[in-house]
């Protein structure tokens, strides 16, 4: 596991959703060895980061978070959708990331597009980047620092920052903002509003995704 200084400071450019002045930080509660996650300090910085990709769950860890998601999801309307993109901040991803998050803007005024009622980049990155000001972004602690510029399989960090990213909003529940959680990737384009299976808090509503048949955990430097 690798551990970032917790006094780093923001390096990024442009306005983000925080408005805090100072830092502030809320740690991970399931292990003392695990991320520790900062508020961001100011409007020009990412929304909240972690400085470790160490997560250390244990069975009774996942747990613990899952009811903790769960108690946040009942708080929202069933047909609530918050919507998640990750990326490492690269500039090729960052084009890509624009093209999503306007088309998703477009149909959010469509008929139905209303029940898209928050986005988050989750950015697995080692500093804040020039686009944190664009749209509100989680920086999670990368497995591999070097995919800041380049790496042969910048993916291999997807899994663990979005795992963090659930830590972070054990802890800070305020960050969820609906019921269903929308994994998205930044060379999506919307077309139209997302079709739910149903409500979230219906049991027998089943949510759906595919295969990233590219993300293979057996790649070498994965």
């Amino acid at each position: 596991p690798t551990t970032a200084p917790t006094t780093s400071s923001s390096t990024s450019s442009g306005a983000s959703a925080s408005s805090d002045s100072t830092s502030s930080s809320s740690s991970s509660s399931s292990s003392s060895e695990g991320p520790r996650f900062f508020k961001g300090s100011g409007r020009r910085s990412s929304i909240m980061y972690s400085n470790s990709n160490s997560t250390n769950l244990t069975a009774a860890d996942k747990q613990r978070i899952s009811r903790a998601l769960k108690k946040r999801a009942a708080e929202l309307p069933g047909t609530s959708i918050h919507a998640l993109m990750t990326g490492n901040g690269s500039p090729y991803q960052n084009i890509q990331g624009r093209i999503m998050y306007a088309t998703m803007k477009m149909i959010q005024l469509m008929p139905g597009g209303d029940a898209i009622k928050a986005f988050t980049r989750i950015m697995h990155r080692t500093t804040d980047d020039d686009l944190v000001g664009e749209f509100p972004t989680f920086r999670a602690y990368p497995l591999e620092p070097s995919c800041d510029n380049w790496c042969e399989f910048p993916v291999k960090d997807r899994a663990n920052a979005v795992v963090q990213w659930l830590m972070a909003a054990e802890q800070n529940p305020e960050m969820i903002q609906g019921a269903w959680l929308l994994l998205l990737e930044s060379d999506y384009t919307w077309m139209k509003p997302l079709e739910l299976p149903g409500s979230a808090h219906d049991v027998a509503a089943q949510g759906y995704g595919f295969k990233y048949d590219y993300i293979d955990p057996q790649y070498p430097s994965a």
